[in-house]
């Protein structure tokens, strides 16, 4: 290399690319092997200014002194996305559509109900467990709801 670094840019399958006058050249696996021979050499017509990978491809941008140029760098980009991380691409309807499904993950299986009229009831217990701390005078009747009860059954 001759002439002043203007750019450095590491991939995600360790491949650096180095931008330096006029020119771009790339390493092919320089954290494993320390090889110091360029495989590929790129000459961007103007001074170079930036380099940078673009993630989960095999493209390298080049900003200069006349544009911007992209070259196709093989093997450069890893293809697999990672499973744990959603989709980088992703519309809003996906987004839309993977919150619904997260959100329904989280529903016990029981909880799902095909009839509709059964939204908004409780289910009712065969035993009530009453209090043993209330004496019985103060207790209320489960059959009577607490609004129906006159003032002095409701203490």
């Amino acid at each position: 290399m001759k002439g002043q670094i203007a750019s450095v840019s590491l991939s995600q399958k360790n491949c650096l690319a180095v931008g330096f006058g006029q020119h771009v050249q790339m390493f092919e696996n320089v954290i494993d092997n320390g090889i110091v021979t360029p495989y590929l050499s790129h000459f961007a017509g103007g001074d170079v200014r930036q380099v940078q990978f673009c993630p989960h491809e095999d493209i390298l941008g080049i900003g200069h002194a006349r544009g911007f140029s992209s070259i196709i760098v093989p093997g450069s980009g890893d293809p697999d996305v990672s499973g744990l991380v959603h989709n980088p691409f992703e519309s809003k309807a996906q987004r839309r559509e993977r919150e619904v499904k997260m959100l329904l993950d989280k529903l016990q299986p029981e909880m799902i109900a095909l009839d509709p009229s059964q939204i908004n009831r409780v289910k009712k217990q065969n035993e009530v467990v009453q209090d043993e701390k209330v004496p019985k005078a103060i207790r209320v009747k489960p059959d009577y709801s607490w609004p129906l009860l006159s003032r002095f059954k409701r203490y």
